[in-house]
């Protein structure tokens, strides 16, 4: 599984930009930026992966719970996209 991507949902976007207080709204969010440069702590890590299960019905496995994963707005998108494609309907 390659952890990058490029394009990703308003959803994504609207829960992760709500836990980096170094982006403004009206700065694009690149994919590639280290999400710690724009403020991105440790708790707010905790809470960002809380949000994301939340509004995308899905549940990070312990493969995905590295800092590699939360290092950067695409490969997030990425793990995000692969657990809502490995979620079955209606779960």
């Amino acid at each position: 599984m390659s952890l990058e991507a490029t394009s990703w949902s308003p959803q994504f976007e609207t829960v992760l930009r709500a836990r980096l207080p170094l982006l403004s709204p009206d700065e694009p969010l690149p994919p590639d930026v280290n999400l710690q440069n724009l403020g991105l702590d440790s708790l707010d890590t905790v809470q960002l992966m809380g949000d994301l299960e939340s509004e995308f019905s899905i549940v990070f496995t312990d493969d995905l719970l590295t800092a590699a994963t939360f290092s950067s707005a695409g490969k997030l998108w990425a793990a995000v996209a692969q657990l809502s494609a490995d979620t079955p309907p209606g779960t």
